[in-house]
């Protein structure tokens, strides 16, 4: 994102602040009060969750692609008419 001074890169001031975040009992009461390290942290979170469902859809990908090149190298019927 450009701010006009510089570039501030999101991604990594939320992860770097999501680090900040208090763990145990502390964590716990930040949370509750909605902390923004604590409200990073679960961002941080539910991004690394999103790169698991990436990774799935991926697979998938690879699949249908592995499907369509067997599919495409079997040999057919011999043509006899052109």
């Amino acid at each position: 994102m450009e701010a006009g001074v510089g570039a501030y890169k999101v991604d990594s001031e939320v992860e770097k602040l999501g680090q900040q975040a208090s763990t145990g009992m502390k964590g716990l009461i930040a949370r509750g009060l909605g902390t923004s390290a604590q409200r990073a942290k679960q961002a941080t979170k539910k991004r690394q969750q999103l790169a698991g469902k990436a990774v799935q859809t991926y697979e998938k990908g690879t699949k249908a692609l592995e499907d369509a090149l067997r599919n495409a190298n079997r040999p057919g019927p011999i043509q006899t008419n052109y």
